[in-house]
């Protein structure tokens, strides 16, 4: 859903005037602050400076689709979530410990196979471990829904 605000010209050159003052200071080529004028003014002392700006308007808004074929390659998603992989091994050559055993597991469909030859069995692939990450990860089913939104078209 794209929202669009409408504000009037001098609307605009306040908050961004109030925007330079507050974000773009401390650099060598930076402007330098200014007093900020407003449409906000005390109404016992007119010598008294009040800081703001009233605005009223109105809003428009629209729902646009947005494929993953129309963003640029460069593009980079971000995700609420710091989904950090992690592996834990049946058996851990460094700590001789079984690393499975000491997590709630929810793994990732990735299971590390090899040649083990520490399980007494005889040589080939078997699973020794699994990569794993935090359940809100892995299990959609903890943030999402599986009911379709009532706006939802096949676009």
């Amino acid at each position: 859903m794209v929202k669009q605000y409408a504000l009037s010209a001098a609307g605009y050159n306040y908050f961004e005037q109030l925007r330079q003052n507050t974000e773009e200071l401390g650099g060598i080529f930076d402007p330098q602050p200014s007093q900020l004028t407003g449409n906000v003014h005390c109404t016992t002392d007119v010598t008294i400076p009040a800081i703001g700006y009233v605005t009223a308007g109105t809003i428009q808004q629209k729902r646009v689709y947005i494929n993953n074929t129309q963003l640029p390659n460069t593009w980079l998603t971000t995700y609420p979530y710091s989904c950090d992989q992690d592996t834990a091994l049946y058996y851990n050559p460094y700590t001789k410990m079984n690393d499975v055993l000491g997590y709630l597991v929810l793994p990732v469909p990735s299971v590390y196979l090899a040649t083990v030859p520490w399980y007494g069995k005889p040589a080939g692939p078997v699973p020794i471990g699994f990569v794993f990450s935090e359940p809100a990860c892995v299990d959609c089913s903890l943030r999402g829904s599986l009911t379709k939104p009532n706006f939802w078209t096949n676009q």
